[in-house]
């Protein structure tokens, strides 16, 4: 853990240490899935690319679900850390963990079973339905290790990390 970051840096340079890896990190994010969908245009399908940006909003859902834990046990992280608690700390790291794990596996349970609705509420229609299935299921499955990624991206953050938790991110 970077302490002296936190400890004795000046602020702006700390904040700019810490922020740019984790803006890079989101444009990074947004630039994926606007390749997705350029290089399935290129189908030349409006159908499929219909398919595809009516899942759009269930990812970053995903990813949604996986900062309520990944960010907020790090803000509590953070404090405990300051205080000097590591292994408090350490307890709140492994609880937002594992309860991360269980809400993707919910989350992907609820996806599965009830795709079909959920695709009509999102937009797809008869024409895109059979594309927005398969691309849902696939988003489905992965939401566990979505939600998952977000914590130790974040929590590396915490720790003063930030760059780390970019490469993360990319890998």
């Amino acid at each position: 853990m970077e302490r002296d970051l936190f400890e004795r840096a000046p602020v702006p340079t700390a904040y700019m240490k810490l922020a740019v890896p984790v803006v890079l990190s989101m444009v990074l994010g947004v630039v994926y899935n606007m390749v997705d969908t350029w290089f399935i245009s290129l189908t030349g399908d409006a159908d499929l690319v219909a398919g595809v940006s009516v899942c759009a909003p269930v990812f970053v859902l995903s990813i949604a679900m996986g900062d309520i834990w990944g960010l907020g046990g790090s803000s509590v992280i953070s404090r405990l850390l300051g205080q000097k608690q590591d292994i408090k700390a350490g307890g709140v790291s492994a609880f937002c963990l594992y309860s991360s794990l269980a809400m993707g596996l919910f989350y992907m349970a609820v996806m599965l079973f009830f795709q079909g609705p959920i695709l009509r509420l999102l937009g797809a229609n008869d024409a895109s339905m059979h594309h927005a299935s398969g691309y849902f299921s696939w988003i489905a499955i992965g939401t566990p290790f979505i939600i998952l990624s977000m914590i130790p991206n974040n929590q590396l953050r915490t720790e003063g990390l930030s760059t780390l938790g970019m490469w993360g991110a990319v890998v």
